[in-house]
């Protein structure tokens, strides 16, 4: 048999995506059952016996699909993917074969082979749903190809969106060690591109000392691994205003599967980060205040009542009537109620608001928490650590009462501590358990609780990890710098001003 043709309806859902299957199989019945189940299935199909043919028929019909037997009177698939890639004739392909060689599978979905098919009894019903779903991929890329050349002809309008919504894209080709920007990015870095060259060394320069070895050994994680990237970082601009960055990108391999580029796209999130510590502020200043009116509102209220109920409650013991023992209780339940008020008073406003007030409030909760779970909790501070920030000593506070709530929930320890150091102006916070760990608890690895405490840090620009115990269970350290030093906002950015005009 040298060709069996049949010209029918395309397949479903390849809507203006149409390309003919080449069927390539010797044995002349099966090649007629294949031809017949895909005519019915809506498939346009052409039926050949040979490589020879295929090869005629391929170069004829660069729009197509070949459905390939491995194994044909004249060559193999092997032979006839080769020969179309000498020719640059890049044809989808699907291996069919009545034997199960990995090997040869795998070298043929190296070579580009979009699936691989055991003939065996089902083949009839398997190949529509196999062909189907190839059609729709080549279908996904002629349109993604199709975006990528309609974006390539409107630079300008990109350019200009990605100034309007704070963004940028970076392409850093890591075996020549060159960096490419977007105009969107020297907007966000504070540069004329006109000035400007970029390299990899310049860029690592801007980002704040304080993120620079987290933020490079993101980047080297990535590339040994082959893996995504997300990170937030500061950089610091020439004229010293300092910006968050998010930072979002993957890593491309060439053909030995090295990593070859890692392409980024940044988004300016200055503004966001400085409206979130805004209002956790505002968040923090309300919960004080609620505080503060229950226990100088209603707690001294319950004061006023207590007394007043007492006396009411030793007339009546005088004149020996039985309501005094009413009295009394009510006097415990006034009494009762006094301490839940100052129990959520103190919740609400856990810290003072001064140099000492991390110290004191870490101390509390240890005791606390000892108190009411039973577990020992103890806090360590060999020298005394002071806190500036008050934004900070809000949030550290946070995040060591989220971590120890994690531990007593989750790691189910015998022991908890926690620990406030400082050298220099960093001030380092940690909280160790000798519970199960991470590893012993998957769920807690992407938990609200660790995903609240990462987003307190990054508002106080403080280093946050979660990590394994060397010994067992789990440690939390969090690294926050305590200085003043003001820094400039976006719109001091000379070049910001000149885009401007």
């Amino acid at each position: 048999m040298n060709s069996i043709s049949n010209n029918n309806k395309p397949a479903e859902n390849t809507e203006d995506y149409l390309r003919t299957v080449i069927v390539v199989e010797d044995d002349e019945g099966l090649n007629r059952l294949i031809l017949k189940t895909l005519k019915r299935e809506g498939f346009l199909t052409r039926g050949v016996s040979t490589g020879f043919r295929a090869l005629k028929l391929a170069a004829e019909n660069t729009n197509s699909i070949l459905l390939l037997d491995y194994l044909l009177p004249d060559m193999t698939a092997e032979d006839i993917i080769l020969a179309l890639n000498r020719k640059n004739l890049k044809v989808p392909f699907v291996i069919m074969t009545g034997h199960g060689d990995e090997k040869i599978a795998v070298k043929l979905m190296k070579l580009g082979a979009m699936d691989y098919i055991i003939k065996e009894k089902g083949i009839l019903e398997l190949l529509p749903t196999v062909l189907r779903r190839v059609f729709n991929e080549l279908h996904t890329e002629q349109k993604l190809i199709e975006a990528q050349n309609a974006l390539r002809k409107s630079e300008a309008s990109l350019a200009e969106a990605q100034r309007i919504a704070g963004i940028g894209n970076y392409t850093w080709d890591t075996q020549k060690d060159e960096l490419s920007w977007s105009h969107g990015t020297y907007l966000i870095f504070g540069v004329d591109p006109a000035e400007f060259r970029p390299d990899f060394k310049k860029y690592v320069d801007f980002i704040h000392p304080e993120d620079r070895r987290r933020v490079t050994e993101t980047f080297k994680k990535a590339l040994i691994k082959k893996t995504k990237y997300n990170v937030e970082y500061r950089i610091v601009l020439h004229d010293g205003t300092e910006r968050v960055l998010h930072d979002e990108g993957e890593i491309s391999c060439d053909e030995r599967n090295k990593p070859s580029c890692m392409f980024g796209v940044i988004r300016d999130i200055t503004e966001r980060k400085n409206l979130e510590k805004a209002l956790f502020e505002i968040e923090e200043r309300e919960r004080q205040r609620i505080g503060y009116e229950l226990h100088d509102g209603l707690g001294q209220l319950l004061t006023g009542i207590s007394f007043k109920n007492w006396g009411l409650e030793r007339k009546l013991e005088k004149s020996s009537l039985k309501e005094a023992q009413e009295a009394a209780e009510i006097s415990m339940l006034i009494a009762e109620a006094k301490e839940q008020v100052s129990r959520l008073s103190k919740g609400l406003s856990p810290v003072e608001m001064d140099k000492e007030g991390l110290m004191a409030a870490l101390e509390t909760l240890a005791l606390n928490n000892e108190k009411m779970f039973g577990i020992p909790c103890v806090f360590r501070c060999d020298k005394p650590v002071f806190v500036h920030n008050k934004a900070a000593i809000v949030q550290l506070y946070r995040i060591a009462q989220e971590a120890v709530t994690n531990a007593v929930k989750h790691g189910k320890p015998d022991h908890i501590e926690i620990s406030l150091t400082k050298k220099y102006s960093k001030i380092t916070m940690s909280i160790k358990d000798n519970g199960v760990g991470i590893s012993g608890n998957p769920d807690s690895k992407n938990g609200m609780g660790l995903k609240i405490m990462r987003h307190r840090a990054g508002i106080i620009n403080a280093s946050f990890d979660v990590r394994q115990n060397a010994g067992e269970g789990t440690v939390v350290t969090c690294v926050f710098s305590d200085n003043s030093r003001k820094t400039k906002t976006p719109e001091g950015s000379v070049f910001a001003k000149k885009q401007s005009i």
